[in-house]
Protein backbone atom coordinates (compact mmCIF):
# COMPACT_ATOMS: atom_id res chain seq x y z
CA UNK A 1 0.00 0.00 0.00
CA UNK A 2 2.82 2.30 0.49
CA UNK A 3 4.65 1.75 -2.77
CA UNK A 4 1.12 2.67 -4.37
CA UNK A 5 1.08 5.83 -2.25
CA UNK A 6 4.39 6.67 -2.77
CA UNK A 7 3.97 5.74 -6.70
CA UNK A 8 0.94 7.87 -6.94
CA UNK A 9 2.84 10.73 -4.74
CA UNK A 10 6.06 10.52 -7.54
CA UNK A 11 3.48 10.63 -10.50
CA UNK A 12 1.92 13.93 -9.49
CA UNK A 13 4.89 15.63 -8.60
CA UNK A 14 6.48 14.63 -12.31
CA UNK A 15 3.12 15.56 -13.97
CA UNK A 16 2.82 18.65 -12.66
CA UNK A 17 6.46 20.42 -12.81
CA UNK A 18 7.22 19.72 -16.20
CA UNK A 19 8.54 22.25 -18.24
CA UNK A 20 5.91 24.40 -19.84
CA UNK A 21 5.39 25.48 -23.54
CA UNK A 22 6.84 28.75 -22.68
CA UNK A 23 9.66 31.26 -23.76
CA UNK A 24 13.07 30.37 -22.47
CA UNK A 25 13.19 30.54 -18.50
CA UNK A 26 14.94 29.01 -15.50
CA UNK A 27 12.99 25.59 -15.89
CA UNK A 28 13.13 25.68 -19.48
CA UNK A 29 11.17 26.85 -22.41
CA UNK A 30 12.23 27.60 -26.28
CA UNK A 31 14.01 30.50 -28.06
CA UNK A 32 14.14 30.48 -31.67
CA UNK A 33 16.10 32.89 -33.81
CA UNK A 34 16.04 33.52 -37.61
CA UNK A 35 19.23 32.91 -39.31
CA UNK A 36 18.01 34.07 -42.97
CA UNK A 37 14.78 35.37 -44.23
CA UNK A 38 12.70 31.81 -44.38
CA UNK A 39 15.56 29.42 -42.26
CA UNK A 40 14.74 29.52 -38.71
CA UNK A 41 16.87 28.03 -35.57
CA UNK A 42 14.58 26.85 -32.34
CA UNK A 43 15.91 25.58 -29.19
CA UNK A 44 14.22 23.70 -26.68
CA UNK A 45 14.99 22.84 -23.11
CA UNK A 46 13.17 20.74 -20.78
CA UNK A 47 13.69 20.08 -16.84
CA UNK A 48 14.53 16.44 -15.26
CA UNK A 49 10.05 16.06 -15.50
CA UNK A 50 10.08 16.90 -18.90
CA UNK A 51 9.96 14.33 -21.79
CA UNK A 52 12.17 14.08 -24.97
CA UNK A 53 8.63 13.55 -26.81
CA UNK A 54 7.45 16.98 -25.21
CA UNK A 55 10.52 18.58 -26.18
CA UNK A 56 10.41 17.26 -29.50
CA UNK A 57 6.64 18.34 -29.92
CA UNK A 58 7.70 22.20 -28.40
CA UNK A 59 10.61 22.54 -31.00
CA UNK A 60 7.60 21.77 -33.77
CA UNK A 61 5.33 23.81 -32.19
CA UNK A 62 7.61 26.96 -31.98
CA UNK A 63 8.72 26.80 -35.60
CA UNK A 64 5.29 26.10 -37.20
CA UNK A 65 3.97 29.62 -34.93
CA UNK A 66 6.85 31.64 -36.14
CA UNK A 67 6.14 30.43 -39.62
CA UNK A 68 2.52 31.31 -38.71
CA UNK A 69 3.44 34.70 -37.95
CA UNK A 70 5.64 35.29 -41.03
CA UNK A 71 3.21 33.85 -43.56
CA UNK A 72 4.86 30.74 -44.23
CA UNK A 73 2.89 27.13 -45.13
CA UNK A 74 4.90 24.46 -44.45
CA UNK A 75 8.58 23.91 -43.08
CA UNK A 76 11.37 21.12 -43.83
CA UNK A 77 13.94 19.89 -41.42
CA UNK A 78 17.07 21.02 -42.00
CA UNK A 79 19.26 20.15 -39.12
CA UNK A 80 18.30 18.16 -35.77
CA UNK A 81 20.41 18.10 -32.51
CA UNK A 82 20.08 16.76 -29.60
CA UNK A 83 21.32 18.47 -27.17
CA UNK A 84 20.17 16.62 -23.85
CA UNK A 85 22.60 15.96 -20.44
CA UNK A 86 22.58 14.08 -17.85
CA UNK A 87 23.39 15.67 -14.22
CA UNK A 88 24.38 13.54 -11.39
CA UNK A 89 23.63 15.01 -8.02
CA UNK A 90 25.02 13.68 -4.61
CA UNK A 91 23.31 13.33 -1.12
CA UNK A 92 25.01 12.99 1.79
CA UNK A 93 22.30 12.83 4.59
CA UNK A 94 22.55 10.46 7.36
CA UNK A 95 26.04 9.66 6.80
CA UNK A 96 25.86 7.82 3.38
CA UNK A 97 26.73 9.16 0.15
CA UNK A 98 24.22 8.28 -2.91
CA UNK A 99 23.88 9.89 -6.68
CA UNK A 100 20.71 10.53 -8.42
CA UNK A 101 21.21 11.59 -12.24
CA UNK A 102 18.81 13.34 -13.42
CA UNK A 103 18.20 13.65 -17.29
CA UNK A 104 17.24 17.12 -18.85
CA UNK A 105 15.86 17.01 -23.05
CA UNK A 106 17.31 19.34 -24.86
CA UNK A 107 16.64 19.78 -28.91
CA UNK A 108 17.83 22.68 -31.46
CA UNK A 109 16.17 22.47 -34.74
CA UNK A 110 17.26 24.44 -37.83
CA UNK A 111 14.01 24.50 -40.39
CA UNK A 112 13.69 26.27 -44.08
CA UNK A 113 10.38 27.49 -44.83
CA UNK A 114 8.34 27.76 -47.05
CA UNK A 115 4.99 29.94 -48.69
CA UNK A 116 3.37 26.50 -50.69
CA UNK A 117 4.20 22.96 -50.51
CA UNK A 118 8.00 22.53 -50.74
CA UNK A 119 9.22 21.14 -54.51
CA UNK A 120 10.20 18.25 -55.10
CA UNK A 121 9.64 16.95 -51.49
CA UNK A 122 7.47 13.94 -50.42
CA UNK A 123 4.87 14.78 -48.11
CA UNK A 124 6.90 13.08 -45.24
CA UNK A 125 9.50 15.33 -45.89
CA UNK A 126 7.85 18.27 -44.83
CA UNK A 127 5.25 19.81 -42.08
CA UNK A 128 2.14 21.84 -42.81
CA UNK A 129 1.77 25.13 -40.50
CA UNK A 130 -1.60 24.14 -39.71
CA UNK A 131 -1.83 20.89 -39.21
CA UNK A 132 1.05 20.83 -36.70
CA UNK A 133 -1.08 24.19 -34.93
CA UNK A 134 -3.76 22.28 -34.88
CA UNK A 135 -2.53 19.27 -33.19
CA UNK A 136 0.16 20.27 -31.02
CA UNK A 137 -1.04 23.62 -30.68
CA UNK A 138 -4.36 22.18 -28.91
CA UNK A 139 -2.12 19.90 -26.76
CA UNK A 140 0.34 21.70 -25.30
CA UNK A 141 -0.93 25.42 -25.43
CA UNK A 142 -3.36 26.52 -22.46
Amino acid sequence: MKKLVLSLCVATIVSSCATAYQPMGYSGGFESNWVGPDVLSVEVRGNGFTSDVVVREYSLLQAAEKARETGFTHFTMLDVEDKGKTNTYFDTTNGEVSAQSIYKPSRGIVVRMYEDIPSGFHQSQYFVVSEVLSTLGAKHIK
